[in-house]
Order: structure tokens, then sequence, then C-alpha cells
């Protein structure tokens, strides 16, 4: 309802932030251990553009999700 009143609404970001914060962590977590040893370059790429993107994903939802909440 806070959207249709032109107000954000605190449970989508929320959820974005646990999700991709979640995932992140776990990509992260699985290279330092070495579960990526065996792939290939182009596979090991994409896992760390992924890393990067939920990184991203998840500062941006802090930043302008959480506290931007005044403006």
């Amino acid at each position: 309802m806070a959207s249709l009143k032109g107000e954000r609404s605190m449970p989508p970001i929320w959820v974005g932030i646990v999700s991709n914060g979640g995932a992140c962590i776990l990509l992260l977590y699985f290279t330092l251990i070495g579960a990526w040893s065996t792939w290939s370059l182009p596979v090991v790429y994409v896992g760390w553009s992924s890393i990067a993107a939920t990184a991203l994903i998840t500062v941006g939802l802090v930043r302008y999700g959480i506290r931007d909440r005044g403006r």
C-alpha cells in the first residue's frame, strides 16, 4: 500500500538486501574455499561477476533504500 501512496515500501527492500547479500556471501565463501578451482575460466568469470553484481545491488539497496528513507 505504501507504494500506491507514493511512499517507499520497506519489505521488498529488506528482501532484496537479505537475498542479494546472502547470495554474495555464499558465492564468496565457495570461491574462497576453492570450490571453483576446477571450473573453466569463463565460468569463473561469470562467478566473480555475480559476486560483484550482488554486492553492488546490496550496497545500492542499503544506501538508497534504507538510508534515504526521509527523502
